[in-house]
């Protein structure tokens, strides 16, 4: 009697699972399916919330993050972006689309070197895609930009302490200057008319 009860248990603790399991699997796919449907509408926050929903069912699938940080890169969250890009690519490495937006994300928050390395990847995957060269093209400009800047910058800094070492030499010269005549217009005469007096 007790072997048929603990069977009983087990088939119903068997059945309990596989059912729970089937009611989150068709919860994550509303969700999944409404945030779609809300990203299409441009309804980016109420996506963002259906995404999030789908994503704490299942949280094994790229798709959701890079849906997700498509959203938060329409509202300009641009790390949160970022954040699902990253998960993304680490489920799917070779996907240029996300590198396209993880690029933009990265432009957006002015990281032109991580711009510039994901935009480069997205090219890798897919040379002729027009806007990963667009941001790209403006990714460079602005880091010659900032080299640009660096560099008359470091210039400034060098050309103020020329200044500085050209007025310390000049004014070490000066008083070299001075002491040399007080030496020898004053003190010199000084020291012979003394001597002169001392001798008579």
């Amino acid at each position: 009697m007790f072997k048929k009860y603990c069977v009983v248990m087990m088939v119903l603790g068997v059945f309990g699972a596989v059912t729970t399991q089937a009611q989150k699997v068709l919860e994550y796919k509303k969700h999944y399916h409404n945030g779609q449907a809300n990203l299409k509408a441009g309804k980016y926050q109420e996506a963002i919330t259906d995404l999030d929903k789908a994503i704490a069912r299942m949280p094994y699938y790229s798709a959701m993050y890079a849906e997700r940080g498509e959203a938060k890169l329409k509202l300009k969250d641009y790390a949160g972006a970022i954040d699902d890009f990253t998960i993304t690519l680490q489920k799917k490495p070779y996907d240029y689309h996300t590198y396209l937006k993880r690029g933009i994300a990265y432009y957006h928050l002015q990281d032109y070197t991580n711009a510039e390395l994901d935009l480069q990847d997205a090219l890798h995957y897919k040379p002729y895609d027009k806007q990963a060269r667009q941001y790209l093209t403006q990714t460079q400009a602005r880091l010659n930009d900032i080299k640009r800047q660096t560099l008359a910058k470091q210039n400034e800094v060098l050309a103020t302490q020329n200044q500085t070492n050209e007025r310390a030499q000049w004014e070490r010269r000066q008083r070299r200057f001075y002491r040399n005549q007080l030496i020898w217009g004053t003190l010199l005469p000084l020291a012979i008319w003394t001597g002169i007096l001392l001798w008579r």
